[in-house]
């Protein structure tokens, strides 16, 4: 990553983003983006649990600050990825670009990024599709998530699935 660009990083404020749980479902184009760290199940078997849970805290926190570079909105942390859509909730035109940009960067900024312990960075896995959904609230009670619904992110994680980690994508 370049010197301007790490310092653009270290720069963001990743304002807070409130999501009406009561929302209305609501349908809408949207770029989704799944970022996992790849071989994550070899790696987290050569840390100790506190190790890996460090590891993936500055995983977070990179992906953050990342995908706030390009407006993403994080929807979801998962064991080892982050569920990040471009489009919502503000769209712009050139969602499915920022999206790529993002991806990229991310590879980038994680060339940095080595585990303890490791000889090699960490590697990131990354699957990006666009499409129609609905975004709506699931769950029920005080464990609902705003999540978006439909074939979009149903396909998003098999884009990233044939790819090497932090060497490539799939494209439809």
């Amino acid at each position: 990553m370049a010197p301007a660009s790490r310092a653009a990083l270290a720069d963001v404020s990743i304002p807070p983003v409130t999501v009406p749980h009561s929302l209305v479902a609501e349908r809408r184009h949207l770029t989704v983006l799944l970022a996992e760290v790849g071989d994550s199940t070899a790696l987290a078997s050569r840390m100790d649990p506190e190790e890996w849970q460090g590891m993936l805290q500055g995983y977070y926190a990179t992906c953050a600050e990342v995908m706030a570079l390009e407006e993403g909105y994080i929807a979801q942390h998962l064991s080892d990825g982050v569920l990040v859509y471009f489009g919502y909730p503000q769209a712009h035109e050139d969602d499915a670009q920022r999206a790529v940009r993002a991806g990229l960067a991310l590879v980038e900024a994680l060339q940095a990024f080595l585990p303890s312990g490791e000889k090699s960075p960490l590697r990131v896995r990354v699957g990006i599709h666009t499409g129609p959904v609905v975004i709506s609230a699931v769950g029920a009670g005080a464990r609902q998530e705003l999540l978006a619904l439909g074939e979009t992110p149903q396909v998003t994680p098999w884009r990233g699935s044939g790819a090497r980690p932090s060497l490539g994508a799939t494209r439809k």
